[in-house]
């Protein structure tokens, strides 16, 4: 079984953010995934992604490429099979992750 990050950029939109984080925890805690989330709106950003237990990360939204390029730092640390990027408004189906955990990554 591959060994899957998604990495989840987050500025404003609380509400619509806790729901795809809240989505999220049901999925980490359902399949192992790890959750990545990088914020810029400091104490704000930080405390949503804390409620969740993510490994969160501060980094500022301009331009937003460097959002994702600190989280893809992150996830190398970590040897995953694959990594899955997701904006903060987007909800993936648990078959989407059942797929890509049993994909073939040796090619």
């Amino acid at each position: 079984m591959n060994k899957l990050a998604v990495i989840l950029p987050i500025y404003k939109r609380p509400e619509l953010t806790d729901l795809c984080l809240k989505n999220l925890s049901y999925q980490r805690d359902k399949y192992g995934i790890d959750v990545f989330v990088v914020g810029s709106e400091g104490e704000i950003s930080k405390a949503l992604v804390e409620k969740y237990g993510f490994n969160y990360l501060e980094f500022e939204n301009n331009p937003l490429s460097a959002k994702f390029d600190a989280a893809l730092k992150e996830t190398q640390k970590g040897n995953y099979d694959g990594v899955i990027v997701l904006g903060s408004d987007n909800f993936i189906s648990d078959s989407i992750i059942e797929f890509y955990q049993k994909v073939d990554t040796s090619i």
